[in-house]
């Protein structure tokens, strides 16, 4: 994931990991170890005694692209400036203002991937 800010904040950073790293991971949680479809997929039914391990994609097929939108979209709703992030341990980061997500990469193999963001209009 690539993030940028016109300015770095009172630590010299775009933003603390720390922060990013809690908002990506409890987006990525329901992903792990689990069979991704498309809802429309005609073999859903089959995987339905499967079902707190199956991740449904409405946005289509769940291609690397897709997976890649699909992050980038609720990872740029849950990070947005002045935000408050709370970690698992109970500290808390605010998200500094000015920073933009930029865009979301998601690798197939160890040299090819899929990457999605969307232009500063």
């Amino acid at each position: 994931m690539v993030i940028r800010a016109s300015t770095l904040d009172a630590n010299d950073m775009v933003c603390d990991y720390k922060a990013l790293k809690t908002i990506v991971m409890e987006l990525l949680e329901p992903f792990d170890h689990a069979m991704v479809l498309a809802a429309a997929d005609p073999q859903r039914a089959a995987f339905a005694p499967f079902a707190e391990r199956v991740v449904l994609m409405t946005e289509g097929d769940p291609t690397t692209e897709v997976m890649a939108r699909h992050l980038f979209q609720r990872i740029q709703t849950s990070f947005k400036p002045g935000s408050v992030v709370c970690t698992p341990t109970g500290t808390s980061y605010r998200v500094p203002p000015g920073i933009v997500v930029e865009r979301v990469r998601i690798w197939e193999t160890p040299t090819t991937w899929g990457e999605y963001g969307e232009d500063a209009e």
